[in-house]
């Protein structure tokens, strides 16, 4: 495989189905990407500090033994503080991961607790795009350096607003081009998608 000037694939890994699944599809099918994972893949993990106790056991017995196997490198990152000039914490940044560290640095239930609100769910998803979109878009800032890299998504078939504001804002701003990966009941968006590979 010919590796000049081949950018390296981010996966944004949010440690859910869409994302999960992307993941073990690249892992098991190498006629599903067109890059080496070792020397190419980048998956990276916001941790917000208040997901599920079993996301942790099944990411530690499935995917992390995937991620080992093919020495892809896996980057948890999360969230110093509460002003962004706290900045981000590198929780993790390895090719032989064996922990997901889901109690990250600063909780998102600290913040809202300090607010006294809960996550909204409907319009826009603020807690998402502080806690995950903003530590990650910091590291890569950092760590890309104005490297080209291809930046994958896995959506739900249900979030379709989500995807379309992400396809929009990423519009003109080479050399970033993303991926999505899209769950079996897609089969519109597939076949659409496939046509601007």
């Amino acid at each position: 495989m010919d590796r000049t000037n081949r950018p390296k694939t981010v996966l944004s890994f949010g440690m859910g189905v869409e994302s999960s699944a992307l993941f073990v599809r690249w892992a098991d099918e190498a006629a599903a990407r067109d890059f080496d994972l070792t020397e190419d893949l980048i998956v990276i993990t916001a941790q917000t500090g208040d997901e599920y106790p079993d996301t942790k056991l099944l990411l530690e017995r499935h995917i992390l033994p995937r991620m080992r196997a093919h020495r892809v490198r896996y980057v948890q990152v999360a969230r110093a503080g509460h002003l962004e000039e706290d900045g981000i914490v590198v929780l993790s940044d390895t090719r032989e991961p064996y922990e997901v560290y889901l109690d990250g640095a600063y909780k998102l239930s600290q913040e809202l607790r300090a607010v006294g609100t809960v996550p909204q769910f409907s319009g826009e998803h603020r807690c998402s795009l502080k806690f995950k979109a903003w530590v990650i878009e910091t590291w890569l800032r950092r760590e890309m350096s104005g490297e080209p890299y291809r930046h994958a998504f896995g959506y739900n078939a249900t979030e379709s607003k989500r995807i379309e504001k992400c396809e929009r804002a990423f519009l003109g701003r080479e050399p970033v081009r993303v991926a999505f990966g899209f769950n079996s009941e897609e089969g519109k968006r597939i076949s659409k998608a496939q046509k601007f590979v």
